[in-house]
């Protein structure tokens, strides 16, 4: 028996992978620009970026001129932060000073990190959307069906996504507001030069993204608005918000897909993904045909397997078991000759 309670799909494995990988990649990021930022408002210091660029690389022995940006005149409208921990402390005025720079400092570098968030996040769903519809189409094709689909004209790929399949999208219409206030942001990055257009403006003021926020994370902050034309800033830590609303959205996908294809297209799926040529290599050998399906439906995809021939036995079913396992054995021969 294969239980598909907690299973997930390709598709959604890849999302969840790139989502991991992405909190660690902008936590590193961000706390390294942290890092420099402290040194180079560090007295002393304050020009030495040029340095820190030469050591990076042997062939950056002439970096562009850089410093970072000074307080505006006008404090009043400022945050005045004071922090415990700088020993150096002269003074509350010395100390508001520092914080200024820090604060300005901060939005300046780590809105890099941010923009490569956000960019990453919609990359990383047109790449998980694309492999959906290619997983579609190769088990209809296997199975010498069509992979029928209907048309929609909604700008929003999410819902164009639900739409074509005729999925319901009870379970995600929390999420959307969310979604589309990240979407309009990275438009804006990419086509305004980082300047609010009106879709953002008027999104991120809208209530049903101040319900949103409320419904879905009570005790967070609500998102930035944003005037027409405004400078967009998030920061590295709301950036991570966009790449997690995408991936409770794929868990509710994740169950189409199960739902459209099955035990047996599952099992399609881990045969197609565990006798992949480019999956073998001479650090993982696995001698037995059976244990390496097996790895792939319980170790990848989560299916619970009840009896250790039972995977094989749909694959067998499905005909394609003698080929797989034929396949096995040659590349196995080229790994280790005692096969």
């Amino acid at each position: 028996m294969l239980d598909l309670e907690y299973a997930v799909t390709e598709p959604f494995l890849n999302y969840h992978l790139f989502h991991e990988g992405l909190n660690t990649k902008v936590k590193v990021l961000t706390s390294s620009l942290n890092h420099v930022i402290e040194y180079l408002l560090t007295p002393g210091n304050e020009n030495k970026m040029n340095e820190l660029i030469k050591k990076t690389d042997k062939s950056w022995q002439f970096p562009p001129s850089f410093s970072l940006p000074s307080p505006p005149v006008d404090e009043s409208n400022l945050k005045n932060k004071t922090s415990s921990k700088r020993q150096d402390k002269e003074d509350d005025s010395s100390e508001f000073h520092y914080q200024l720079k820090k604060e300005l400092a901060q939005k300046m570098l780590y809105w890099y990190v941010s923009e490569m968030a956000i960019f990453g996040s919609f990359s990383a769903l047109d790449d998980c959307i694309v492999d959906i519809d290619s997983w579609f189409s190769s088990w209809a094709m296997f199975n010498n069906t069509q992979d029928k689909k209907s048309e929609s004209t909604s700008g929003n790929k999410i819902v164009k996504l639900y739409d074509s399949h005729g999925w319901d999208m009870k379970s995600i219409k929390t999420y959307l507001p969310i979604y589309e206030y990240f979407s309009a942001v990275r438009n804006s990055i990419a086509h305004r030069q980082s300047k609010a257009s009106h879709k953002l403006s008027e999104i991120s003021k809208s209530q049903e993204l101040k319900e949103s926020v409320e419904r879905n994370f009570p005790r967070g902050k609500p998102l930035s608005e944003f005037e027409y034309n405004e400078d967009i800033f998030i920061s590295p830590k709301t950036s991570l918000l966009c790449s997690h609303i995408i991936r409770l959205i794929f868990e509710d996908i994740n169950k189409y897909i199960i739902k459209k294809m099955g035990i047996e297209g599952i099992i399609y799926m881990s045969c197609k993904l565990a006798f992949e040529p480019s999956s073998y290599n001479e650090n993982k050998v696995v001698h037995l045909a059976k244990n390496r399906l097996n790895e792939i439906v319980s170790g990848r995809y989560h299916v619970v397997i009840k009896g250790e021939d039972e995977a094989v036995k749909v694959a067998e079913s499905l005909g394609i078991w003698r080929d797989c396992a034929k396949f096995h054995a040659n590349n196995m021969r080229k790994l280790d000759p005692k096969f």
